[in-house]
């Protein structure tokens, strides 16, 4: 999608294509979009090597300037005051998701989990109460290896959400609002449904990775990129239909 386009529907697009790593042409069409948040953690690293007074605006363009020129990036990143900061053409893949486990295509998938940090093994637990979260929002008999990305989510356009450095509530309303926005214009472009199996988390295209923690020695299902109790899924793809 061009940034005209994208401008013309009354986003602030900040136009970084020209800048950063270069990333292949796609070999299929879009399919959907995978939505990120790269951590508050991430994020005040950033915050403190801008070394003064840090405004919204200096550190949306700080993280997205960062992201461009990483390895692992989004197409798209929202900014806390609205902006949208376009990183690469539609037409190419960027490496925003890993490649998905075998495992996650099998049918005990669930007994699983892969904690930030640490191995793939067998968590022990009851497996719908590890992923009691992913089963409210999917089949509770099937798996992520049946979404239609084939196990690839770069398949996906992604899309990160910068969160708030200072803690509390992490994404603001101007920012959602930019995103709703957003998604539905590239719904239109690419021809996607805006639906739970063309629009997702990282954590519901990888819940084995980005889906669990362990807290002392105990693997907990939680639904961490973006973080549920600051970003609300379900309320998100509402709003979509609604302004589709």
């Amino acid at each position: 999608m061009s940034p005209l386009d994208l401008t013309k529907l009354g986003l602030d697009l900040i136009d970084l294509r020209k800048t950063g790593v270069s990333n292949p042409l796609r070999k299929k069409p879009v399919g959907g979009i995978v939505l990120h948040s790269p951590g508050v953690t991430y994020v005040n690293r950033v915050a403190s090597a801008l070394g003064h007074q840090v405004d919204d605006v200096a550190l949306d363009h700080a993280v997205a300037s960062d992201f461009d020129g990483r390895k692992y990036q989004p197409g798209y990143i929202v900014g806390q005051g609205g902006s949208v900061y376009m990183l690469e053409d539609d037409t190419r893949t960027t490496s925003h998701s890993s490649q998905l486990l075998p495992i996650l295509s099998s049918g005990n998938w669930r007994s699983w989990a892969q904690p930030l940090g640490g191995e793939l093994e067998q968590h022990g637990r009851g497996p719908h109460v590890v992923y009691d979260w992913w089963d409210a929002v999917y089949s509770p008999t099937s798996s992520p290896g049946d979404l239609p990305f084939d196990a690839c989510p770069n398949r996906y356009i992604g899309i990160d959400l910068r969160p708030r450095y200072e803690g509390g509530v992490q994404f603001s309303e101007v920012q959602i609002g930019a995103l709703v926005a957003l998604v539905v214009a590239l719904s239109r472009e690419h021809r996607f449904l805006l639906d739970i199996r063309h629009v997702l988390t990282h954590s519901l295209a990888d819940p084995i990775r980005r889906g669990t923690v362990a807290r002392k020695g105990v693997t907990i299902g939680v639904h961490w990129d973006p973080p549920a109790k600051h970003f609300d899924y379900a309320a998100f793809m509402v709003r979509l239909t609604e302004a589709a």
